[in-house]
């Protein structure tokens, strides 16, 4: 079957051949390489959403509780309470605008709808805080009764949808980085301790309010103590052997020594015992909200530097992506332009050579001497083709000369014949 085959055509056979397993195996790493870009784009949206979300749902639960405290009050609202709640929500506010504008760009589940949700409920916040500010400047008599209620829904139905989103959002990224995995999982059990945590200030902050606390609540208030204890424990055991980053340490630290300070605890347990024993707490429920927000702040910082952690690798993993993209692609752009390259060198320097040395020697062949052989100048293979054809092309010319030389001798000795007998006749 080969010996069916031209050397030109063997030729390209080969050299496409080959350029094909090359570029072939390109390609395959280029698209393999966007693959992982993808999924690091993907990763990073998703630590960037999840940072906002929880950043939101941290603040909603400390803004809903204090704001409607203050609505439904009917002592005056001091300076350092205001400005408590002006910070909260210049946290909150934010983080919900930038969670809705990047959540549209992650694929979830009714992502769309919940995003919608999410947006018409944030809209809805903001004209109850503006009108927030309004009535509670007024004696408790004067303010719409409504509002209090009104504003809780609204936070409400946020963080139902913010709860569902932060667990869909971790999940649309599980099992693709081994790191991210973890630092959502170490997020994930700050925000249940920051919960469990909120549940048992929430309790306290409401025994003070209302100078009374049922067994049922001391019982669910112990119950939520035990669970940031365990949230703690599993945190640390998440952690062990894992090379964290030193933001990530440092607010691991920070967490521990200031939301397990025992004298916080001396102090949330001790409010619980006086006001269950009918006496008078060490601190008002105005002083408890920023006392307790603020040690529970700790845990929102430990989530969010794992969050940040989770952040920054996977930046670094998109810009790896990138770089190896970027080397395929070019790797592959290059072995295209080499087998054109080396197509078009094989066609001018071997294929196009041979084909006119075969059609010079035709022609000798055929009598056509005056033919030029070409590449004499060449000293390669090709250079000794056009050499041997030069030669045989010579040698027949002198042979042509050799002939015409006999010829003429012969004329010339059969002239002298002929006219040598007609002499003799």
């Amino acid at each position: 079957m080969l010996n069916r085959l031209t050397v030109s055509a063997l030729l390209k056979a080969v050299i496409l051949s080959t350029a094909f397993v090359v570029v072939i195996g390109f390609s395959i790493s280029a698209w393999s390489s966007w693959g992982r870009l993808q999924a690091a784009n993907r990763i990073v949206a998703v630590s960037a959403a999840s940072a906002e979300v929880f950043k939101a749902m941290a603040n909603i639960r400390a803004d809903r509780s204090t704001s409607s405290r203050q609505l439904t009050s009917d002592v005056q609202l001091d300076q350092d309470i205001e400005r408590y709640i002006r910070g909260i929500r210049d946290i909150l506010m934010p983080a919900l605008a930038r969670a809705t504008e990047i959540l549209p760009s992650i694929d979830l589940p009714q992502g769309e709808t919940m995003v919608s949700d999410v947006g018409r409920l944030n809209k809805v916040l903001l004209e109850k805080q503006a009108e927030f500010w309004t009535e509670v400047a007024k004696p408790k008599a004067s303010r719409r009764a409504a509002l209090a209620k009104e504003y809780t829904d609204a936070e409400d139905g946020l963080m139902a949808i913010l709860e569902k989103l932060a667990p869909m959002l971790g999940a649309s990224v599980n099992h693709q980085d081994a790191v991210i995995d973890q630092l959502l999982m170490i997020k994930q059990m700050a925000w249940l301790l920051r919960l469990s945590a909120g549940e048992s200030s929430l309790i306290v902050g409401n025994a003070l309010g209302t100078g009374k606390i049922t067994p049922e609540l001391q019982l669910a208030y112990t119950k939520f103590v035990g669970g940031t204890d365990t949230a703690w424990n599993a945190i640390e055991l998440a952690t062990v052997g894992m090379q964290l980053p030193p933001a990530l340490a440092a607010a691991m630290a920070n967490a521990k020594a200031v939301y397990f300070d025992p004298q916080y605890a001396t102090t949330r347990d001790g409010i619980i015992a006086a006001v269950a024993k009918g006496e008078k707490p060490s601190m008002t429920a105005n002083q408890w909200s920023p006392y307790s927000v603020g040690r529970m702040a700790s845990a929102i910082k430990l989530a969010d530097a794992a969050l940040e952690a989770a952040k920054e690798h996977s930046a670094a993993q998109r810009a790896t992506a990138v770089e190896s993209l970027i080397v395929n692609t070019a790797l592959l752009l290059a072995a295209i332009v080499l087998t054109g390259a080396a197509m078009l060198a094989v066609s001018r320097r071997v294929i196009t050579p041979l084909h006119r040395i075969r059609d010079a020697m035709l022609k000798v062949a055929g009598g056509d001497l005056a033919v030029d052989s070409g590449y004499l100048d060449r000293h390669d293979e090709i250079g000794s083709l056009a050499g041997a054809l030069e030669t045989f092309r010579q040698q027949a010319i002198d042979k042509l000369k050799i002939e015409e030389q006999e010829r003429e001798r012969n004329a010339g000795a059969a002239a002298r014949q002929r006219a040598m007998e007609s002499y003799v006749g």
